[in-house]
């Protein structure tokens, strides 16, 4: 069964119910890039490293494509909507802060520039919790270029990343300790996350 495409995403292709019986947002290489690679390496990091990633897989469509999909979520939607107040600073806070610093420090390791509230998604649980999706900005692992460069003051990832931690505070240990699982030997500078008065 195949849905009219999300109009919110460049990258977003389809949402289809498979074979799993569940919903999925499908997603391809037509704009050219390597999404799908981008999509199953960075959600299988950021999966390894312990962070609440949204259901993945493999989806074979009836022209024998691969696409990539990620599971829609019916309890829940993106967190910039107004029901679901990510913006609002009401999510449980020291979940928020755990997660939320983690994945700002791997969204810069791996040169992601488009993190912003609509690509966190907020299941509506016993409590509202992050489920974290889309990385088909982040060409860091596939692009050799790419490596090294962390997104800068002007990007969706920093300026997102600055309001969220205005919201819910920051913790090194968090984000540390989540690389640490994830095999990587690396530690954020202090630099890279502490709040800036203006941009320079």
């Amino acid at each position: 069964m195949r849905y009219p495409a999300a109009p919110t995403s460049a990258r977003r292709l389809v949402r289809a119910r498979v074979d799993d019986g569940l919903d999925y947002m499908l997603k391809d290489d037509s704009g050219g890039a390597p999404v799908r690679a981008r999509e199953w390496i960075c959600h299988g990091l950021a999966d390894h490293a312990g962070l609440p990633v949204l259901e993945y897989r493999p989806i074979l469509d009836g022209s024998g494509r691969v696409l990539f999909g990620s599971r829609f979520l019916l309890n829940g939607g993106p967190g910039g909507l107004s029901g679901y107040k990510i913006l609002a600073g009401t999510l449980p806070l020291a979940e928020a802060c755990s997660v939320l610093s983690a994945l700002y420090a791997i969204d810069l390791f791996l040169g992601n520039w488009d993190r912003h509230a609509d690509n966190l998604m907020i299941e509506q649980d016993a409590a509202p919790r992050i489920r974290v999706m889309d990385f088909s900005e982040a060409p860091a692992l596939i692009d050799p270029a790419a490596r090294g460069k962390i997104p800068g003051v002007e990007t969706a990832t920093v300026n997102a990343g600055r309001t969220l931690r205005t919201l819910y505070g920051f913790s090194i240990d968090a984000a540390n300790s989540h690389f640490s699982c994830s095999g990587f030997l690396w530690s954020l500078p202090d630099y890279m996350w502490r709040p800036m008065s203006s941009p320079n």
